[in-house]
């Protein structure tokens, strides 16, 4: 079973990062890409909230926990194996609360970035 990751298909940083996640597992045994702004996804298909689908990054890992923002990143990357220095690092205090820090700002900003329509992570 993979961990579902859920993005921003819309978003150009979003679509970055899965394409980097992709190229890490191609064959996507290891993560599956949901993109929120799929015209069918529903976030009540997978007990999610619909605001905070789209304002954090989700993940739902292979026992059906749900993982938010940072914790989102690090599972992903600790699944992945990579980024391993810094999944250790950002897991310890003072780093985590500044990675929880940097990323809400990101939150607040990212509906003003640069948006796609045509992006696909394939």
């Amino acid at each position: 079973m993979s961990i579902k990751v859920f993005y921003d298909g819309d978003c150009n940083l979003c679509n970055h990062e899965m394409k980097m996640y992709r190229r890490w597992d191609p064959t996507g045994e290891t993560l599956e890409l949901v993109n929120i702004m799929s015209p069918d996804f529903r976030a009540s298909d997978y007990s999610l909230d619909e605001k905070a689908i789209h304002r954090w990054m989700h993940s739902i890992d292979q026992q059906g926990k749900v993982h938010v923002g940072v914790d989102s990143f690090l599972l992903v990357w600790e699944q992945m194996g990579v980024f391993k220095i810094a999944n250790v690092i950002l897991r310890k205090q003072p780093f985590y609360a500044l990675a929880w820090l940097g990323y809400r700002f990101f939150a607040v900003i990212r509906p003003y970035l640069p948006r796609s329509k045509s992006c696909s992570i394939s």
